[in-house]
């Protein structure tokens, strides 16, 4: 296990193939997805979403979307990154937590980790980070982790979103 940083409770590693039984788990539970707009969760998405899009991403820019596991006993929690975004020249956040671990701090502590991470060790000037305004967790755990709310808007999916920045440096 490549273990790429860590926090108090939790550590992050690169996504493989062999993690897709975990991300089926996670996807299918209707709650956790329930702000996200993915495609219906199946082996061949999934696969599908590692080869073109998470895997190229960890290649080229050198981070991504990761595993998120307990540091206790390893178990497997959520997933969370950074994205570059070239057509925006940004670095977005996101998380998601299987639902069992909802209310226990770990997507604050989750957020600030990735925060840290691209502050202290990519040295990225800013992240941005976008929650649909019902998501009301999502944006309070953004606000508690210092990101200030920008604006709202369409995202990539013609959604409206609210939008939170960070400068890092």
């Amino acid at each position: 296990m490549n273990i790429i940083f860590q926090s108090a409770r939790l550590y992050f590693r690169k996504l493989t193939e062999e993690d897709v039984a975990l991300l089926l788990g996670l996807d299918s539970n209707p709650n956790v997805t329930k702000y996200m707009h993915r495609p219906a969760p199946t082996i061949e998405n999934i696969l599908q979403e590692l080869h073109k899009r998470i895997l190229p991403h960890y290649k080229t820019y050198g981070y991504g979307r990761w595993a998120i596991h307990l540091k206790q006993d390893h178990e497997f929690i959520g997933t969370g990154g950074l994205k570059y975004m070239p057509e925006l020249d940004e670095t977005d956040m996101g998380y998601q937590l299987k639902e069992a671990y909802w209310g226990k701090g770990y997507g604050y502590e989750a957020a600030k980790a990735m925060i840290d991470y691209g502050r202290d060790i990519l040295k990225l000037p800013a992240i941005f980070a976008k929650a649909l305004p019902e998501n009301i967790a999502s944006w309070k755990i953004m606000e508690k982790c210092g990101m200030q709310y920008l604006e709202n808007v369409m995202d990539a999916d013609g959604l409206m979103v609210k939008k939170y920045r960070i400068n890092t440096t």
